[in-house]
């Protein structure tokens, strides 16, 4: 009995490092991986002959759009031959810009399937009788085919290795012409976030410095009278002195220096590796900054009725009539245009960037901040007195609202995803919106959430919590 206990217990020592070393689930993944190189060189070769033969007849040569990725996974909600940007999928067009064949066509060859080239136009005949995709095909999974082209004849063709020994097999999974269209694999971008919480006193504006890759924060409470710059990997921090009760701060790439108002009506302008100040007169009182790069100005709002536009390097000031107190002021660079957002009468006064030449818009909007989307060049206000959003036209000044959570506070775009952040401080969330779609997705973000920043360093957002003394940090998430 001992003797067949010591052999069966052999037996399966050995049966377990077998199934150890060839792991069932890591073959089905490497026989996949087979057909994804298959496939791809398939593909590859078909387009290479495409345009191997177009070449010589110029007017068919079409090898796609330059900048879009095309995915071979088919979009369900297409309803034409002219497909999707993959929203249906998940995908928000951000820092790429993706296309999806409609399910009835995303395997033809004419240039209606997954890859927009249409390989029967060639002299000597389609190289192929139906487009390749990936064996599972699945966006969640992140396993599918994508193809991107400069549009003259170099492309790049890849897939997503799935078992580990293939992992560091990049030549195999990535072929074309031109290799480096593509520097990793075109991840979707889906909208989850990890959270970090980071304490401060009073938080109030907040804004990104890119030449220092720093997030500056005005702490508006007159015992205190400082802003704090965060490095914005490591969160790691530095106080500086401000003026009183600091309020507005922005970010001049052209002098690499920040400027901050606050309640003693004047603003003070920070040089952003030294932290040397000056001081100047600000005519408008404590409100918004944005800086304008068409003319190297600095506007600043404020509750005093006017706005202030400060040449960056003379510091010579114009003051502008906005009505009353013009809060928030936002550049829209689409149409050279400031918009002066009121705290209370409703009123947006858009100035004209070089003649100051300006008009009204009347509205009942309160509590106002303002965002520009340039997706969708439209600037987006929030009401706290509606609990709603108004999306504006720039240009034709229609409008669009949408429901919010309760008394929206701050706003802010996130290039990332193309997706426009609301803060709802009484819900303690913040509500993202799809730019183009005005789906929503809600997320917790503790205290009483105010004014939101994109760090296009980092993509991530921070939202402040001035009421709880925090800063709320979104890092999205593949």
């Amino acid at each position: 009995m001992i003797e067949l206990l010591i052999v069966v217990a052999i037996i399966v020592i050995l049966m377990m490092a077998v199934f150890y070393y060839l792991s069932p689930g890591q073959l089905i993944k490497e026989g996949q991986d087979g057909n994804r190189v298959a496939g791809i060189g398939t593909l590859s070769k078909a387009v290479s002959l495409y345009y191997s033969d177009a070449i010589n007849n110029p007017g068919t040569l079409f090898m796609g759009t330059s900048s879009i990725i095309y995915i071979s996974i088919p979009d369900p909600t297409a309803t034409t031959t002219a497909g999707t940007n993959c929203a249906g999928l998940g995908f928000a067009s951000g820092t790429l810009t993706y296309h999806c064949a409609a399910s009835s066509t995303y395997l033809r060859t004419d240039g209606t399937g997954w890859v927009p080239i249409n390989f029967g136009s060639s002299t000597i005949g389609s190289p192929i009788s139906s487009l390749p995709v990936d064996p599972v095909n699945n966006a969640t999974s992140v396993e599918y085919f994508a193809y991107t082209t400069d549009g003259v004849g170099g492309y790049q063709i890849t897939a997503n290795p799935a078992a580990t020994k293939d992992l560091s097999n990049t030549a195999s999974f990535n072929q074309g012409t031109s290799l480096a269209l593509m520097t990793s694999f075109p991840y979707p971008y889906v909208i989850s976030y990890t959270t970090s919480t980071y304490a401060i006193t009073a938080p109030t504006r907040i804004a990104f410095d890119s030449h220092t890759n720093t997030v500056w924060v005005t702490n508006n409470h007159n015992s205190i009278n400082t802003v704090t710059v965060f490095n914005d990997s490591t969160y790691t921090t530095t106080t500086h002195g401000s003026g009183n009760a600091p309020v507005g701060v922005a970010f001049d790439p052209h002098t690499n220096t920040v400027w901050e108002t606050d309640g003693g009506n004047t603003v003070t302008i920070f040089n952003d590796s030294t932290y040397t100040t000056t001081t100047r007169w600000d005519w408008s009182g404590a409100g918004g900054v944005t800086f304008d790069p068409h003319t190297n100005a600095v506007w600043a709002g404020g509750q005093l009725g006017s706005v202030s536009v400060y040449n960056d390097s003379t510091y010579t000031t114009s003051t502008l009539a906005a009505g009353s107190d013009p809060w928030d002021v936002t550049l829209d660079p689409h149409t050279n245009t400031v918009w002066a957002t009121s705290y209370s009468s409703g009123k947006i006064v858009i100035f004209n960037e070089s003649t100051y030449t300006s008009s009204t818009i009347n509205t009942t909007l309160t509590g106002s901040h303002a965002a520009f989307d340039p997706h969708t060049n439209t600037v987006w206000v929030t009401d706290g007195g509606s609990s709603t959003v108004t999306v504006f036209n720039d240009s034709t000044y229609t409008t669009t609202t949408l429901a919010t959570g309760l008394y929206p506070s701050g706003v802010a775009f996130d290039p990332h995803t193309n997706t426009v952040w609301v803060s709802n401080p009484l819900a303690s969330t913040v509500t993202v919106f799809n730019d183009s779609t005005y789906t929503t997705t809600t997320l917790a973000a503790g205290g009483s959430p105010g004014i939101i920043a994109s760090d296009p360093q980092t993509n991530a957002l921070w939202v402040l919590n001035s009421a709880y003394d925090n800063i709320t940090v979104f890092t999205p998430n593949h």
